[in-house]
């Protein structure tokens, strides 16, 4: 049996990486969603520890790096919490930043067959 606590920090990681600065109380709002938020606290230890990700304590965030706080973005930053909100309301597939292209658009999210 796989130990539970690997795959929430395979998907924090994943996570940072994909939006690379979040706040931590979006990642344990993310893990809340299927019950897992308890995990979250050590997978932050475990992984900062392997330098992988960067909590900054003042911040209350988590980054993919020490410079990525410098160049945090508030809108991306709120548009997750939206996305909390639709996961709340219909199935989200997949999600990921948008590209500059996309702009205003921060975050583009798939579920139930269409982008949403």
């Amino acid at each position: 049996m796989e130990n539970k606590q690997k795959p929430v920090e395979r998907e924090t990681r994943q996570l940072i990486q994909t939006y690379n600065v979040l706040l931590k109380s979006q990642i344990y709002a993310y893990f809340a969603k299927t019950q897992r938020d308890h995990f979250v606290g050590r997978t932050f230890k475990t992984l900062e520890k392997e330098k992988q990700i960067y909590i900054h304590q003042d911040l209350e965030m988590a980054a993919i790096n020490e410079e990525a706080f410098k160049t945090r973005n508030v809108g991306t930053l709120q548009a997750f919490w939206v996305l909390l909100d639709i996961m709340d309301q219909k199935e989200v597939d997949q999600h990921f930043l948008a590209s500059k292209e996309e702009y205003p658009v921060r975050i583009v999210l798939c579920g139930e067959g269409d982008q949403l």
